[in-house]
């Protein structure tokens, strides 16, 4: 029998009556299938209907996590005990919910919600456009989407291709993405695209509208440098959503921050100019130019009746006559200025880009959401930037094992106390947020990275972006999944949002090891000027004097688990997608591109720092090949493809022997060596999931043996970092937050071992402790990359620290040393396999791709 006791609790004061939930669950192995039929249980017994919606399975073909529809009535700053269960009869059920229906005409959609229908053209080339039936099939304007470019021309989207949600069944909640293109009066195209996500709710009259606006060339970055202002950037006026509605009509606009209604007659205009916040001019605001050029802080409102102005407004903006109300709520407005909606006449404008300058750079992407009611009474969305809080019982998330590394006893110490100070302290990352202004459609949801600010001595705001170093998207997760706070999963969902759009690099027009990847943050100690969040700025050359600048997206820098766990708990398509496409790119980047003189290359750059060996197969043992594992077992989790898995324990196996001679890797050499333990933590990683699937075979053993014979290195040779401050460059207490890596290899090294070992929990123990000491007598302790860096790895170590293995372990096994490559021999296999698949055009790209006067000679055709 299934039985998941979770909670629903209400803490803004909001009463709401069906309410839509949609929330991921985890689940046992075996015990929930693709035709399980599930129910939500209150304690009074009472059953309501639910929609589940596989996001994950196990090897064994069952459910592993799956999203949640439900609705709910919940009064104000009430707690709902709820259980989620297979044991019911349909006949019990409290249905609240009609199917959603959808009708394919030729081409030709209507979407029936029960309360209302939706009439879509899906044909390719037709211009996109939603029809509600409160407006009827024919004879009005449709809902339509506009793109004004940088010379004032308009452009009206139009459909490439459609897609419907998988889950035929619909009762709650239903999708259909719909991918295009803008064009002019005269069917002229914009190298702009979109990505559009309409979902549907069963008995409602509303909508959700997701629009991501994609600028799909690469930048041409010069030098390496990716400033504002590149010739692949797109410049635009404006993209708005247009609504017809009737012209007598009046509007009403009320406002979730002050919780006050604003009538404003027939005719009004909102604008949020800027964040409204102290520091709304700030810097991190800067154009190509170096200008900022805001007209003021905050929002106006101009109307028939009355002008308004504030600092920050987060509105449903209501069009009213006799007969019908249609509202609009734009999620996240003020925090992704600028915004705006009016209504003039017979239209209602919702525009996500206002009549302003904008630049969509190469390879970028923006989303908004946009909720949209054409038959509403009383909606206000209040519920929507107020939501419920769901809490899933942690003993059961660590029971069903389908979170790695989740432990639901986790001790409340020092430790724990410092990563509240991210929710609570007085630098916590709301306040940072305020500090630099991180605000406005591209900024919004990153972190601020203040460690970098250590030693500046300008008044000015410095400006540096995080770009998920560490990857704080999973820590937020990881903590909100153990302590139901909220706030976690708020700064869990503005970063994945921002880093699945702006930080990752959407081309594949540029280099294949660029292409799809992850920027790194801001450049160390540098002001990020006018390469946003790109990290290399030319206006950072004067600091690098006799040094080379520049750079792209690189795989020490690459975190994929936090936005899986978001898609795990959210659903988000653009979080699977995004893990999937950077494990696509972190394998271009070690394995290299499919050609002769990209393989020369390889060959050529074989030995250097940080690359892999393509003469001897060889990995290198760093952070970097440590991501590459961790990016291939999460595309694994998300596909179950056995590939995936497979070239994880090549990789490692071409990194690590169980007969290293340790000594050799000169981890002596702190500076240059110590990512060495995020190589292990992925190797755990590795063996967690084998274990997880039952498969202890040679594989895992290699892993494992070489694993213990490196945790038997550190155990006689390892010592705290700041105990060895004369070998480090800046030794800071990020180097404590860093040890703690060191703490869970140690509890690893004795989980995984046949003969349990107290000198690895003695040597965690002393490890934890100094951990502890430096931090708590660091008065910078709450600075960004020690949070992150905790909340990283608290749970490796506590996972290993309190689990113990149902499997008795083999004692170590004996391993012959490798056999060495004949050097010559493998040049000409890999040059021969490139000649076998020759392409000119491929060959003249790459080399274009990497020099400017072959670039010119061609006439950037081959790009």
């Amino acid at each position: 029998m299934i039985s998941v006791p979770f909670s629903l609790v209400e803490s803004h004061s909001v009463s709401r009556t069906s309410q839509p939930v949609s929330i991921g669950f985890p689940f046992v192995m075996g015990t929930v299938s693709t035709d399980t039929k599930l129910a939500i249980q209150y304690q009074d017994n009472q059953l309501v209907s639910c929609q589940i919606s596989p996001s994950t399975f196990w090897h064994d073909g069952s459910v592993k996590w799956a999203m949640i529809d439900f609705i709910v009535d919940i009064t104000s700053n009430e707690t709902l005990l709820l259980t989620l269960t297979d044991n019911f009869s349909d006949e019990g059920i409290s249905s609240q919910q009609s199917q959603i229906n959808v009708l394919d005409n030729n081409k030709k959609l209507e979407v029936n919600t029960g309360l209302d229908s939706f009439y879509i053209d899906t044909s390719e080339g037709e211009l996109l456009s939603i029809v509600s039936s409160k407006l009827g099939k024919k004879g009005s304007e449709p809902l339509s989407i506009q793109l004004t470019n940088s010379k004032n021309e308009e452009y009206k989207a139009i459909i490439d291709d459609v897609c419907i949600g998988l889950i035929e069944e619909a009762t709650h909640r239903k999708n259909l993405t719909i991918n295009g293109s803008f064009v002019d009066k005269n069917k002229e195209k914009s190298e702009l695209k979109f990505e559009s996500t309409l979902t549907f709710f069963a008995n409602t009259s509303y909508i959700k509208v997701e629009l991501t606006l994609h600028n799909p060339q690469a930048a041409k970055h010069p030098g390496a440098l990716w400033d504002l202002g590149d010739e692949g950037s797109i410049l635009f006026k404006s993209l708005s959503v247009n609504i017809p509605v009737d012209s007598n009509s009046s509007v009403d606009i009320y406002d979730h921050v002050s919780n006050k209604t604003i009538p404003c007659g027939q005719n009004a205009f909102l604008k949020q100019l800027s964040s409204g916040g102290v520091n709304w001019n700030s810097p991190v605001h800067k154009d190509a130019a170096g200008d900022i050029g805001f007209e003021k802080n905050g929002f106006v409102i101009n109307s028939a009746n009355d002008e308004h102005e504030g600092m920050r407004i987060s509105p449903s903006f209501s069009v009213k006559n006799s007969e019908d109300t249609t509202s609009v709520y734009i999620e996240k407005f003020w925090q992704n200025f600028p915004k705006a909606i009016s209504k003039q006449s017979d239209s209602l404008t919702v525009a996500l880009f206002p009549e302003g300058n904008f630049e969509l750079q190469g390879g970028e992407k923006k989303s908004h959401s946009v909720w949209i009611d054409f038959k509403s009474t009383a909606q206000n969305f209040n519920w929507l930037d107020k939501p419920l809080t769901v809490i899933i019982e942690p003993q059961y998330i660590e029971k069903t094992g389908a979170f790695d590394f989740f432990k639901s006893c986790v001790k409340q110490d020092e430790l724990s106390a410092i990563i509240e100070k991210g929710i609570h302290g007085p630098s916590n990352f709301y306040e940072k947020r305020e500090a630099v202004d991180e605000y406005g459609w591209r900024n919004f949801g990153d972190l601020y990275a203040d460690h970098e600010t250590k030693g500046y001595a300008g008044d000015d705001i410095f400006v540096s972006h995080y770009n998920n170093q560490y990857d704080p998207i999973y820590g937020f997760v990881y903590q909100y999944l153990a302590t139901g706070n909220p706030s976690y999963f708020e700064l869990a969902n503005d970063l994945s949002k921002h880093v699945a759009d702006i930080d990752i690099y959407h081309t594949v027009d540029d280099k294949d090891e660029y292409n799809g990847g992850l920027f790194w943050h801001t450049d160390h100690y540098l002001d990020a000027s006018t390469c946003t969040h790109r990290t290399f700025s030319k206006n950072h050359q004067a600091a690098y004097e006799d040094y080379s600048s520049g750079g792209g997206p690189g795989v020490q820098h690459c975190y994929t688990t936090g936005l899986k766990s978001h898609y795990l708990l959210t659903g988000n398509e653009k979080a699977k997608k995004a893990v999937l496409q950077l494990a696509d790119w972190i394998t271009f980047s070690f394995e290299g591109s499919n050609s002769f003189l990209a393989k020369l290359f390889a060959i050529k750059q074989s030995g250097n720092h940080g690359v892999k060996d393509h003469l001897l197969g060889r990995y290198p043992l760093d952070r970097g090949t440590g991501h590459y594992i961790i990016a291939l077992l999460d595309a694994f989790d998300l596909t179950q493809k056995e590939d995936y898995l497979a070239r994880s324990f090549k990789v490692i196996s071409n990194t690590f022997h169980p007969n290293d001679d340790i000594s050799l890797r000169d981890f002596g050499n702190i500076e240059a060596t110590w990512f060495y333990t995020v190589f292990l933590q992925s190797v755990g990683r590795f063996l967690l999931v084998k274990e997880r699937i039952k498969q202890l075979d040679d594989d895992f053993y290699y892993a494992r043996d070489a694993m213990l014979h490196y945790a038997d290195w550190m155990l006689n040779n390892e010592l705290p970092y700041l105990e060895q401050v004369d070998k480090l460059e800046f030794p800071n207490t990020t180097w404590a937050g860093q040890d703690l890596r060191k703490v869970g290899i140690f509890y690893m090294a004795n989980y995984y071992s046949s003969v349990k070992n107290d000198k690895f929990l003695n040597k965690a123990d002393y490890f934890y402790q100094h951990i502890i000491d430096m931090l708590q007598s660091d008065t910078n302790n709450d600075y960004t990359r020690i949070l992150v860096l905790l909340m990283q790895n608290i749970g490796f170590a506590n996972f290993y620290q309190h689990s113990a293995s149902q499997n008795e372990f083999e004692r170590i096994r004996e391993y012959t040393k490798p056999v060495k490559t004949n050097k010559g021999m493998k040049i000409c296999a890999l040059l021969f396999k490139e000649l076998s698949r020759l392409s000119i055009n491929n060959e003249l790209k790459w080399l274009s791709l990497r020099s400017v006067k072959v670039a010119k000679l061609l006439g950037n055709k081959a790009q």
